[in-house]
């Protein structure tokens, strides 16, 4: 599915303010299909896309699962759900230090009536093979429940008391962060437990996605089943439990080259919120070929870029981690230029921190 198809009509690909809706690195993730194939990171940040996986009309990232297909090894349901990497390889952390995923999305569709169920998101235990904590989506809850088990076939459904609907936004959180679990929704903790001391010697990674409970092993179909909305992915790791506010300072500069041409509304200082807005994004010719700078109103752990072709389809992304308040400007990568042959006709650039995803921008495309 394309980006929503009115969205340059109705913007007129100028640079301006649209709501956000999230900045996703794929490469620190690699895809599980219902048919048991495995999508590769490098495969994911070109802008990879099929039956299973597309743009939502908003721009969001759609995992859909079917009602049949193969389940991975271990499973008896199909899936479609991002597995965490990290430089290629499959994560394994230890759960000492700074563990968090940081998710927002919804859900838009969920098979089997009343009875339905999908695990949106994942704490996974990579030594004994099994999940330590699935975050669920219940039909018959009306909201989410968590399924913590430390021994195969021992596991426990614990409801989180929190009502979210079909079709609306949420967040939520799963930290493995010294030693203890926690889920977060919309902010709140919703759910906290220290794992035995045999469970914190192993080794864990996140997944998040759409974990169909109902679907079952059978004859792949592309009809949607159940369909997950992701709009941010964050994770974190680190020496120690991260900071809710991100640091920043009192004023960003405003001492980079931009286009003479191009109308700007930058603000003074940084928004109470600590939300990293996307003040400016300005390519080439400015600041220079094969650059791309962006301005920030607070620091991004994560900037994604995407570029779109003149019939709204994503050709291109790429992410930045760490970036400052204020300006920064950086080489668009090669592969991503090589995807750029055929021409664009706009660019998305948004940003995200420990505070959420900031607004977005649209700016009209200049060739690199």
């Amino acid at each position: 599915m394309a980006l929503k198809r009115s969205l340059g009509l109705a913007l007129g690909f100028f640079c301006c303010a649209i709501p956000a809706f999230g900045a996703i690195d794929f490469s620190a993730w690699e895809l599980q299909e219902p048919d048991d194939t495995v999508v590769t990171s490098s495969q994911l940040v070109t802008g990879y896309s099929d039956a299973y996986f597309y743009l939502a009309a908003d721009g969001g990232q759609v995992l859909m699962d079917p009602q049949a297909g193969t389940p991975t090894s271990g499973s008896a349901h199909p899936r479609t759900e991002l597995r965490e990497m990290s430089n290629g390889s499959p994560a394994a952390w230890a759960p000492t230090g700074a563990n968090t995923l940081s998710v927002s999305g919804e859900v838009l569709l969920l098979g089997d009536g009343a009875s339905g169920k999908t695990t949106i998101g994942q704490v996974f235990d990579s030594t004994q093979s099994i999940p330590l904590c699935e975050l669920i989506y219940s039909a018959s809850l009306g909201g989410f429940e968590v399924l913590y088990e430390e021994a195969k076939g021992a596991g426990t459904y614990i409801n989180l008391n929190v009502p979210v609907s079909l079709n609306s936004a949420f967040s939520y959180g799963l930290s493995l962060s010294d030693n203890v679990l926690t889920v977060t929704i919309n902010g709140a903790t919703a759910y906290t437990q220290a794992p035995s001391a045999s469970v914190l010697a192993d080794s864990f990674y996140f997944k998040c996605g759409d974990y169909d409970q109902t679907a079952t092993s059978g004859t792949l179909s592309t009809v949607p089943y159940t369909e997950v909305e992701l709009t941010s992915i964050v994770v974190n790791h680190g020496s120690g439990t991260p900071s809710a506010t991100p640091t920043a300072t009192a004023s960003w500069s405003s001492t980079a080259t931009v286009s003479p041409t191009a109308t700007f509304s930058p603000l003074a200082s940084a928004p109470a919120s600590g939300l990293p807005d996307v003040l400016r994004a300005w390519p080439a010719p400015n600041p220079g070929p094969r650059q791309i700078s962006v301005q920030l109103s607070a620091p991004a752990d994560i900037v994604q870029v995407r570029a779109y072709s003149p019939s709204m389809m994503m050709i291109a992304s790429f992410a930045l981690h760490g970036l400052k308040q204020g300006w920064n400007t950086f080489p668009i990568p090669g592969a991503s230029l090589a995807a750029l042959k055929h021409g664009i006709q706009f660019w998305l650039v948004s940003a995200s921190n420990s505070r959420g995803t900031g607004k977005t921008t649209i700016v009209s495309a200049l060739l690199p």
